[in-house]
Parts: structure tokens; C-alpha cells; sequence
């Protein structure tokens, strides 16, 4: 009989999942096959879901005595088990990129190289979970252009997928002043966080603005105008003086993009 208690334990469990039907007094009845007993169980329901009777009857009763119901039941139990199922197999796939995200985050953190940093996250980077061969042609893409280049794909980097490509254009000693400070104020310096991963990105362009600088190619570049009217002291230093000026030059002409990656590279087959 402790089999048949914990069937009716599951059924309360799984009321909304378990095949039932309206009997002609209107209750709600439930099925219960195949138990270790080589019994069924038909449970009856009332109006607030209390237990009026359970019937205990020969395995097959159902099959033989509603054969329609029978086979309607089946087929919902069997719809319910393909549901589960899937769900199953859904949270495994979610649980596996999860764990691939955080296996990827943890190397990354251990590499302090831009080049090596990018190739690592080009090759093993999912893009709505999968493989994402157009990454690691954008990361060929761009180590083979000039300031131009960068400053078009840094404009137009989708920050969702990361700034291990942005780390590299303003790490390059050939990266535009109007690159860097772009890239800079798309990170929001005045409310990022010092500790994220953006906030370390805007924390390296702020350092060597400071120290080393950036070249001019003649890109142009205006900043925000909200910027005029930050200036109290934990905005001074988060945007110093010096990052708040525009640089006169020419615009950069840009490609389509799609999500960040130019739609060349997305349409190449790999």
C-alpha cells in the first residue's frame, strides 16, 4: 500500500501535469496506472480539490472500460514525459554554457597579454549558444586594420558581447585619441562601477591618457554635453580635465554592421 500513498502524493505534486478528465457527477478524476501491485488507482476529486473517493481496481481497467479516455490520457501523459523531457535536456544545455562561460571568464582573468586575450576570446566565446566562427574572423579583421578601422568597430561594438576587443583597439599604440575617449564615454565613466570589467577598461584609457597619451590621426571626436555639467570631485576623477575636450578632424567612414560585427564577416562561410 506505500506505493499507493505515494502515488496519490505525486498526484497532488503534479495535479496541473497528470492526465484527468470530468466524470458525469462533474468531479474532477484521475487515473493512476501501473502500480507495483498490479492495481490501479482512480481518485475523485471535489470542487476545492479535497479527496472524495479512491477506487482501487484491476490494472488494465481503465484501457477495458473507457477505451477513448484511455488512449486520450496516453497520449497526454506521453505529451507531458516529451515536455519534461526537453526541459531536462534545456537546463542541461543552459547548466553546460553556464559552466563554459565561467571556465572562459577564469582563463581570460589569468591573461594579461591584449593579443593573447582576444584570440582566447574569439575562439571560445558562444554566441546564443553556440560556436561562433565570425569572432575569430573579426579578431583577424582586426589586427589587419589601421585607426580607421578601430575607431568604425569600436562605434559600433555591441558592449553585450564583451570589451575584450575594445581592451585591444586602445591598447595598440597606434589607437586614435578620438578612439580612445569614444570608447571611453560609451562606458558611462561617471556611473560605471570602479570594479566591473568596464570600469577596468575606462581605468586603463584614463591611465595612459594620463601617462603615455594617445596619438592623432585626425579623427574627430565631440564629447557628451552632459559632461560640461559633471563636475563634481568624484567626476573630476573619474573624467579628468584633459578627457573633456573635443578633438577637431574628419569622421571615419563605417561599414553595415550587424550586432557589432561587420555582416561581411557573419556571411563569410566558415
Amino acid at each position: 500500500m506505500g506505493e499507493n500513498f505515494r502515488a496519490i502524493s505525486r498526484l497532488f505534486k503534479n495535479a496541473r501535469t497528470i492526465p484527468g478528465w470530468r466524470s458525469t457527477s462533474g468531479r474532477s478524476r484521475y487515473h493512476i496506472p501501473c502500480l507495483n501491485d498490479g492495481l490501479e488507482l482512480l481518485i475523485d476529486l471535489g470542487d476545492r480539490n479535497q479527496i472524495v473517493q479512491i477506487t482501487m481496481l484491476r490494472y488494465g481497467w481503465l484501457r477495458d472500460t473507457y477505451p477513448d479516455i484511455w488512449q486520450a490520457t496516453n497520449a497526454l501523459a506521453e505529451q507531458i514525459a516529451a515536455r519534461r523531457t526537453k526541459e531536462r535536456l534545456q537546463a542541461a544545455e543552459n547548466q553546460a554554457r553556464h559552466d563554459h562561460q565561467r571556465a572562459v571568464a577564469t582563463q581570460l582573468s589569468m591573461l594579461t597579454d591584449p593579443e593573447e586575450r582576444l584570440d582566447y576570446w574569439a575562439a571560445n566565446t558562444l554566441l546564443w549558444g553556440k560556436a561562433a566562427p565570425q569572432l575569430v574572423r573579426y579578431a583577424d579583421w582586426l589586427k589587419q586594420g589601421d585607426p580607421d578601422r578601430w575607431h568604425d568597430a569600436a562605434l559600433q561594438w555591441n558592449w553585450d558581447q564583451g570589451t575584450i576587443p575594445l581592451h585591444w583597439i586602445v591598447s595598440r599604440p597606434d589607437c586614435d585619441a578620438a578612439t580612445a575617449l569614444a570608447i571611453f564615454y560609451l562606458g558611462e565613466p561617471f556611473d560605471q562601477p570602479d570594479d566591473s570589467d568596464d570600469g577596468a577598461l575606462l581605468d586603463f584609457i584614463r591611465k595612459r591618457w594620463e601617462g603615455i597619451g594617445y596619438p592623432s590621426h585626425g579623427i574627430r571626436f565631440d564629447p557628451p554635453a552632459y559632461v560640461a555639467t559633471s563636475v563634481s570631485d568624484d567626476d573630476l576623477r573619474r573624467v579628468p580635465p584633459s578627457m573633456r575636450l573635443a578633438l577637431p578632424g574628419r569622421m571615419v567612414a563605417t561599414l553595415p554592421y550587424h550586432d557589432g560585427i561587420p555582416i561581411t564577416l557573419i556571411q563569410t562561410p566558415s
